[in-house]
């Protein structure tokens, strides 16, 4: 091979729509995974890309933090859990990793109240930025 074809290949620059691939994979990954408690370098690492590149990106492409989306979609899944109403409050916060009660609804109110549309799926509310 020459060496313009190896450059091609192994080239860092992303296509637009590459990127935006990568960010919508993370948006359902977080969507299917919104109780587990990884970081944003967690994430990233299963991505293949290194954090602050991942959080960029996503910030980008969809207007909020990587961070801020996790949070949002683990409070979408405790509500859609109190709602239901076969869980205490205490066995949600535990299972949305908080130890204490009065934590767990300081964020939950403030998710609920500021960021979360009812029974929205957060792909489709927080769609991509073209």
């Amino acid at each position: 091979r020459n060496s313009a074809q190896k450059e091609e290949k192994y080239s860092p620059v992303i296509s637009e729509e590459k990127k935006k691939t990568v960010v919508y994979s993370v948006m359902k990954y977080i969507e299917q995974n919104r109780l587990e408690s990884e970081n944003v370098g967690e994430i990233a690492k299963k991505f293949s890309y290194a954090p602050n590149y991942l959080s960029h990106l996503f910030k980008k492409y969809t207007g909020m933090s990587l961070k801020e989306y996790q949070m949002t979609a683990k409070m979408e899944k405790a509500r859609e859990l109190v709602e239901d109403g076969k869980l205490s409050l205490r066995e949600v916060a535990e299972m949305c990793g908080y130890d204490s009660v009065p934590s767990f609804c300081r964020m939950y109110k403030k998710y609920i109240t500021l960021s979360i549309p009812p029974k929205e799926n957060l792909a489709k509310t927080y769609s991509l930025k073209n």
